[in-house]
């Protein structure tokens, strides 16, 4: 189970959050509540900064808008390839389980996914 809560940014795979909500992740997406379009300084890192929760992204502008608009969040993961969530869906939320038990403090931080070897789960 995780310890953290995640937004899924507009631009992850549907089947990426069902298969994380399937392992009891607290993971929501973006596109449910803010609606496709979503504004990345506004809305996710906003929502981050007020929840306390993760964002997933696989924008590669999210850096530039940290960078620039100087919000508080409560951290980053970025996806390389949006692909990857959608094509690897169980690979890629043994990923995130395993940056979840390893990441105690994530505030202001930008990961990637694909740094995260696979969780054990034997």
């Amino acid at each position: 189970m995780s310890n953290k809560s995640y937004l899924a940014n507009e631009n992850v795979s549907p089947t990426f959050v069902a298969v994380a909500k399937d392992h009891n992740i607290s993971i929501i997406d973006a596109k449910v509540v803010y609606g496709q379009g979503t504004d990345d300084v506004e809305d996710i890192l906003t929502h981050s900064r007020d929840t306390g929760a993760v964002i997933i992204t696989a924008d590669r502008r999210i850096k530039q808008h940290i960078n620039a608009h100087d919000i508080e969040h409560n951290g980053v993961i970025r996806v390389g390839d949006s692909s990857y969530l959608k094509q690897n869906p169980e690979e890629a939320v043994q990923r995130l389980l395993s940056f979840d038990k390893q990441m105690n403090d994530t505030t202001r931080h930008l990961s990637y996914l694909t740094d995260w070897a696979p969780f054990d789960m034997g």
